[in-house]
């Protein structure tokens, strides 16, 4: 504890090495909370970078009234809300090309998909990747709040704080969400029921055959 003030007291005081030091251990849950936000590896690397230059130039204004990991997670939910308030969320179409887009993920989903022995799990496994494609086409507010509190596990204070915003109105952005995921995945997915129309998994799975066949000629 005291090593960790000490090193804490020189970051504070300006020193680079112990910043970085503090840091480094929460850089891939703000990667993963940019990346949810945004929907974009290469974006979500650059707002972990803005996050920890803003951090830096304001770490000596921290008075420790929270955790050093709270604070950074406002930094960085503050810098992928202002990145993301000027484009508008992403047409529901958006999530088959997000698929596309990440071809690395078509043989999980697809070997999860067909040859799982039980479809409740592989069902489930599914639709939580698609959950990221899904969040994406609602609004900042109400992606921020989903992302915080039922993806990283967050508290509605904790969220407020990393929001700056009211422990009411996260609620009440987080309902919004949970209702519009709902209703998204009983009227789309066609995990949840066969009838409907979504198809990215496989979609994504032929894409991925396609650019083989042609990378075989």
């Amino acid at each position: 504890m005291a090593d960790a003030l000490a090193l804490l007291e020189r970051a504070k005081a300006g020193d680079r090495d112990a910043f970085g030091e503090l840091v480094e251990e929460h850089r891939e849950s703000l990667r993963r909370l940019c990346f949810k936000m945004t929907g974009s590896r290469e974006d979500a690397e650059d707002l972990v970078q803005d996050t920890f230059l803003k951090a830096f130039l304001a770490m000596g204004k921290f008075e420790m009234r929270s955790s050093l990991s709270t604070w950074l997670h406002r930094i960085a939910t503050n810098v992928s809300l202002d990145h993301q308030r000027s484009r508008k969320p992403w047409r529901q179409e958006r999530r088959w090309e997000w698929f596309q887009e990440n071809p690395e993920l078509a043989p999980q989903i697809e070997q999860r998909l067909y040859l799982s022995p039980e479809f409740v799990v592989e069902a489930k496994e599914v639709a939580a990747t698609c959950v990221n494609c899904l969040a994406m086409t609602l609004p900042v507010k109400q992606r921020a709040a989903l992302v915080l509190c039922d993806q990283l596990g967050f508290s509605r204070e904790e969220a407020s704080k990393a929001m700056n915003a009211s422990i009411a109105s996260v609620k009440t952005e987080l309902h919004r969400a949970r209702t519009k995921m709902t209703e998204t995945f009983e009227r789309r997915c066609a995990l949840v029921d066969s009838k409907n129309e979504c198809n990215a998994c496989i979609v994504a799975g032929i894409g991925q055959r396609e650019r083989r066949r042609k990378q075989q000629r």
